[in-house]
């Protein structure tokens, strides 16, 4: 019993960690974005991070186990990072911050739909079915508001598209960070290497479109390098790791109820700070998708 109140106590300023921060990124991101493209955003942001996190796992004396380990982490750092935290990145170019979350809302959704491992015991559990429907209803909602997505904007369209993607593959490299082969690393050591190499493709990507030459290192605002920073140190070294932590702990779905707070935070800051604009529809199908993302997780089981 002694140990259990630490780890107790940890859990609780892990999610406080995401579910605060994380909803603070979407602001931080949009600010940054007024002196970075996204993937040299990304590629800043996830390599700076991940490389400050691999001196601390050095100082400490963790250890890289093995090549496979490495390879193994990676897949899920590109999934989590590049291809998850990296659409939102790149998503926020044509998307308000507050239809962004509301999104990102669903999360805990598709974590319940892929999880296999425990569908037997999810779907016999009528909060969930329930859930499910009311959560998909919210989207439909959201998908109908024309005020929030302009059909005859093509760019507009795609965009919300690759955010439900994002959030699917972040989903999958959730559950695949959960349930995959067991990785013998520091969880901070993980964590480093997957923001290490999430960033290096992201810079990579950057090269080779041309986006490092858009960049006027000179002209790049206060409120550009505040973001960044945030992103840096709080999106990713507190929030991320955070988050890896969690997923050892607990069940993904249990972590992904950080999407409740996050949206509702988002829509405050792009409205406050931004001027962002959100509809009586968009704030409807925000309620329904969060009442349909708690009714969801009601009853589930903690691992």
């Amino acid at each position: 019993m002694a140990e259990s109140t630490p780890i107790s106590w940890k859990i609780i300023a892990a999610f406080v960690g995401i579910y605060f921060v994380w909803g603070s990124t979407y602001l931080a991101i949009a600010l940054a974005l007024e002196g970075f493209p996204p993937f040299t955003l990304a590629g800043i942001r996830f390599f700076t991070a991940g490389f400050l996190l691999f001196l601390f796992c050095k100082y400490k004396r963790q250890k890289i186990t093995s090549v496979r380990a490495i390879f193994r982490t990676s897949v899920i750092g590109i999934l989590l990072l590049l291809f998850g935290s990296g659409s939102v990145i790149w998503v926020e170019q044509y998307l308000p911050t507050g239809l962004t979350s509301i999104v990102w809302a669903f999360l805990p959704i598709w974590l319940i739909v892929l999880d296999y491992n425990q569908w037997k015991q999810y779907f016999k559990n009528k909060w969930l079915i329930a859930g499910l429907i009311i959560g998909f209803a919210g989207i439909v909602l959201l998908f109908s508001d024309k005020t929030a997505l302009d059909f005859n904007n093509r760019d507009v369209l795609i965009n919300f598209f690759i955010a439900i993607g994002g959030t699917i593959l972040f989903s999958i490299g959730s559950l695949l960070a959960k349930y995959g082969k067991k990785i013998e690393m520091a969880t901070t050591m993980k964590a480093a290497i997957q923001m290490m190499v999430a960033g290096a493709v992201s810079i990579l990507v950057a090269f080779l479109i041309g986006e490092t030459d858009q960049v006027i290192w000179s002209e790049i605002s206060f409120n550009a390098i505040w973001g960044l920073f945030f992103l840096i140190f709080f999106g990713s070294i507190v929030a991320y790791l955070s988050y890896v932590w969690l997923l050892e702990k607990v069940s993904p779905a249990i972590v992904g109820t950080y999407t409740y707070i996050n949206p509702l935070i988002a829509v405050f800051l792009g409205w406050s700070i931004l001027g962002e604009t959100i509809s009586p529809k968009q704030l409807i199908a925000l309620t329904i998708v969060l009442t349909g993302v708690i009714l969801a997780n009601i009853n589930k089981p903690a691992r």
